[in-house]
């Protein structure tokens, strides 16, 4: 649902993008912790967004290509598209 209390789609990928927004969510509730700013990956901007200090990246690896609703390809190219286990 929209709250994030059910997850509908297992895919690899919707988890890893889950769980990645999870951290980046913890990441920022560094900033109004006792452990402060200085501990987190993120730098707050002056107009009160965050992005990433220049010293980290992000990166993601599949060996596959997303399959089900994350799937760019339709159907008719027989990509996995509709749903199919992948």
């Amino acid at each position: 649902d929209s709250a994030g209390s059910r997850l509908h789609d297992s895919h690899a990928e919707v988890c890893a993008r889950r769980a990645f927004r999870l951290f980046l969510l913890a990441q920022i509730r560094l900033h109004s912790s006792e452990v402060g700013p200085a501990a987190s990956v993120l730098l707050r901007l002056a107009n009160g967004a965050f992005e990433l200090r220049p010293e980290w990246s992000v990166h993601l690896y599949t060996s596959q290509p997303p399959c089900g609703d994350a799937s760019i390809f339709g159907q008719w190219q027989g990509g996995g598209g509709g749903g199919g286990a992948g």
